[in-house]
Formats: structure tokens, C-alpha cells, sequence
């Protein structure tokens, strides 16, 4: 039977955590391991002595040099580990129930499989939520391969998310260049290359959104201004553009976050981004389409500001 690796990347969350790292200990299978990789800076983790062993599975913890950031960390988790399944778990979710099992026995009965994630429950401000991206995505379980779009590959790495060690490694692991957006940029080379993925229905994750806790570190995509968002989209592009040229309209999505997010930010570089997407690209047809569209977003963005201040 497969076994499984749990990576859980925290930083400066010594209570959430401890929440997560639970739901890890509850809902994965014996000879499961869990890592907690403490890349903190102002609270260091200590683990529980009582987890050591908890229900046959190996717990521990692993130090970085400190605020390596969220994709450095997953590395690490992962150099770290030694079993063939690895799933991500983020520091401030839970787990649900049964589904790394679940995952286990997809992957046992279904070996060419190399990847997966599932739809979540999304929690705001402790309300759950009733829908999500992926559940408007997607109807029911799903095989993705050569036929599905760049936007039904792309996922949150905390959504569920799972990769056979293998095919991690295989691809590069992700970018630890990329302090946001690296989870999109991880999926772009799955997208790339094909690789056979699985999305489940059923939710693997509880996502807590939109939430304060004094004392722990703020979610890094609710802090990040569009100007931070935008240079993140910018680095996902740039990191894929030469491997999807041969996929337009892929390509193009990527270009079209990175310069409507950049144009919402209107601010005096903005012009700079066209610049950099447009250097990526051979095809001339796109590189009017996305000056068209640029050209677009910005006007619309400066109007509707202009709204505002009357």
C-alpha cells in the first residue's frame, strides 16, 4: 500500500498550527508521516511529545533558517520525507476525515495517476461556505490530461493538493524563488508536460478565509498588495512562457491575470508589465491581443476610480 507524507509549511502560527498538525494525526492512515516545517522567526515551534508515535505515524519538525518562504518550505518538507505520496496541508486548515485514505486507494487501483486535488470547504470568518472556484469548475470527479484547460489544472496547493514524489521531483519540486503564486506556477508545468491528474469531488480540505488571530502571522494573500500580486503573476508567466508558446490560449490566460492585476494596481509602473509580457512572446497576433486587452483594463480601471473620487 502507498504510504504518505503530510508537509505542513508554518510560519510565525504557533496556535493554528497546532489545529492543523491535529486534523493531520486524525485523518491519516498508519505508517503515515507527518513534518511540520517551523520557518518562523518570532515564535519557534515546539512539537507536542505526545504526537511522537501518535497512532503509528511518525511526527516531527523540521527548522529552516527562518522566513524562507511558503514554497522553499514545501521543499524542504519534502527533501525531508521519505514516502511516495506527498500531500501539502496548510498551516491555518484542516484536514477532513478520510481523505488521504481515499487518495491511497485511488492511487493503488489507478497507477498511472501522478497528481490530484480536491474541492474544499471554504470557512469565512468561521461561516462555511456552500460553493467554491473548484466546485464551479468542476461537476464531478475528474480526470485531467491532455484535453483539460490550463484553468481546470491550476489549484491551490492547499486545496487538497497531492503529487506522487516522483513526478515532484521530476518537475522541478516548486520555485522557491516564488514567495506567492508558486502553487500556479507548479501547476503550469504539470499543464505543460500533460501529467496525468485527478480532481475529487469529495472535500479533502477545510480552508479557514478572511480570519484575525491576534498573536499569529496574517495570510500572506490577504496582506499582499496588487502590486505584490501582479510582480508574482509577472514571475509565473515569464518562469512558462518559452514551455506553453506552443499552447496560445494557456498562454494568454497567464499574460491576462498578470496585466489585470497590474492595471488595477495604477500605480507609475504599470506600464512596464506590458513590456515584459510582450518580450515573451513570438507570436505577433497575441501581442496585439494583449495590448488590446491591456489597453482595455486600464481604462476601465481608471474610470471606474475616477467614479469614486466624484
Amino acid at each position: 500500500m502507498t504510504k504518505i507524507s503530510v508537509i505542513i509549511p508554518t510560519r510565525d502560527r504557533p496556535k493554528l498550527v497546532l489545529r492543523a498538525l491535529a486534523s493531520a494525526v486524525l485523518g491519516t492512515p498508519r505508517g503515515a508521516e507527518i513534518i511540520v516545517v517551523d520557518d518562523g522567526i518570532k515564535y519557534p515551534f515546539s512539537l507536542d511529545p505526545t504526537l511522537v508515535g501518535a497512532g503509528g505515524k511518525e511526527v516531527r519538525v523540521v527548522k529552516t533558517r527562518g522566513a524562507e518562504g511558503p514554497g522553499a518550505a514545501r521543499n524542504i518538507g519534502v527533501a525531508a520525507s521519505s514516502n511516495a505520496l506527498i500531500f501539502f496541508l496548510d498551516d491555518d486548515d484542516e484536514l477532513v476525515g478520510d481523505y488521504t485514505e481515499n487518495i491511497i486507494e485511488l492511487l493503488d487501483n489507478n497507477t498511472d495517476l501522478m497528481w490530484g486535488y480536491s474541492s474544499t470547504i471554504d470557512i469565512f470568518g468561521g461561516v462555511s461556505q456552500p460553493f467554491n472556484l473548484q466546485t464551479k469548475r468542476h461537476k464531478t470527479n475528474t480526470l485531467l490530461g491532455v484535453e483539460t484547460k490550463l484553468q481546470e489544472y491550476i489549484c491551490g496547493l492547499g486545496s487538497g493538493f497531492w503529487i506522487k514524489r516522483e513526478c515532484y521531483n521530476d518537475v522541478g519540486g516548486i520555485s522557491p524563488n516564488q514567495k506567492m503564486d508558486e502553487d500556479t506556477d507548479l501547476c503550469c508545468r504539470l499543464f505543460a508536460r500533460s501529467i496525468l491528474g485527478y480532481y475529487s469531488k469529495r472535500a479533502g480540505v477545510k480552508i479557514h478565509r478572511a480570519w484575525v488571530e491576534h498573536g499569529e502571522a496574517a495570510q500572506l494573500t490577504v496582506s499582499a498588495s496588487q502590486e505584490d500580486g501582479a510582480g508574482a503573476y509577472l514571475l509565473t508567466f515569464k518562469n512558462n512562457a518559452a514551455r506553453l508558446q506552443h499552447k496560445h490560449w494557456a498562454l494568454i490566460f497567464l499574460a491576462q491575470r498578470c496585466l489585470r492585476t497590474a492595471a488595477k494596481a495604477q500605480n507609475n509602473n504599470e506600464m512596464r508589465y506590458y513590456s515584459k509580457v510582450s518580450a515573451e512572446i513570438s507570436q505577433t497576433w497575441i501581442r496585439v491581443y494583449l495590448w488590446l486587452y491591456w489597453q482595455m483594463k486600464l481604462l476601465a480601471f481608471r474610470v471606474k476610480t475616477m467614479k469614486k473620487t466624484l
